[in-house]
């Protein structure tokens, strides 16, 4: 994957031979539209995917017209392929993204709406943001269902998982209560004592142990209890994120 640094010397056209008049007056119109899609940037610059989309839709052209102008501008070196390395180094010179960054790396597990809460952002400028880091391999993220937990790149996935287990209400509050029995409990204890119906408790048991976060010891009933080897790191995080996210 790449990306477009956009060179925006007024002069770069001016040689073009490009077909008509007509033509040309339609690549300047193009060329003027890319120069207005980053006008925050300092280095203004563009995921190659991202300038295919916009221009589709924008002009309402097909994929191979978008190919021609994009190549168009590369011969003319008015877009300018850049690899990851190029341009990374500016990536979190934008203050939302950065926000977005540290977040991540203080909380690892933290999924869109943390973001939108927290940071007060829209979604749809959240998921430009991230589609960035993504990009450029700075962060990456676990599905659950349909939602994407993130951290950086390279951390231990189970720190992803945790931390996404201990935002989320529901699972939080059924984790704490088994670390708190850590000889383990029943179905029937568990959803008394959390005052939740069996059936929701027990989608809820079928989502940790799926995550592999709980053992399942078979003697006369099922007993429920958190395997120990991620004991230790749930505690820390419960406490760090406690301080961040949660009210009691």
């Amino acid at each position: 994957m790449f990306l477009f640094i956009i060179n925006e010397d007024p002069n770069i056209l001016m040689n073009s031979k490009k077909g008509s008049e007509i033509d040309q007056i339609k690549y300047a119109r193009y060329f003027d539209y890319i120069c207005k899609l980053c006008p925050q940037r300092t280095q203004k610059h563009i995921y190659s995917d991202q300038l295919k989309s916009r221009l589709r839709k924008k002009f309402r052209i097909d994929d191979l017209t978008v190919k021609a102008i994009i190549t168009f501008f590369v011969n003319k070196n008015a877009l300018i392929v850049a690899f990851d390395d190029s341009v990374s180094i500016n990536l979190l010179s934008n203050t939302t993204r950065k926000k977005i960054h540290d977040l991540i790396e203080e909380y690892p597990g933290v999924y869109s709406n943390i973001f939108i809460t927290y940071l007060r952002l829209g979604s749809r400028q959240v998921l430009w943001h991230i589609s960035f880091l993504l990009e450029f391999n700075i962060i990456e993220y676990l599905s659950f269902g349909k939602i994407k937990a993130y951290g950086l790149k390279e951390i231990d996935k189970n720190i992803i998982m945790i931390g996404y287990v201990i935002l989320k209400d529901s699972l939080r509050e059924l984790l704490k209560f088994l670390l708190d029995h850590p000889n383990g409990a029943h179905l029937r204890e568990i959803s008394e004592l959390l005052e939740k119906p069996k059936n929701s408790t027990l989608y809820t048991l079928n989502k940790l142990k799926q995550l592999n976060i709980l053992i399942l010891s078979l003697d006369n009933k099922k007993k429920y209890s958190v395997d120990m080897k991620f004991k230790q790191i749930m505690i820390q995080t419960f406490g760090r994120y406690k301080k961040k996210f949660q009210s009691n």
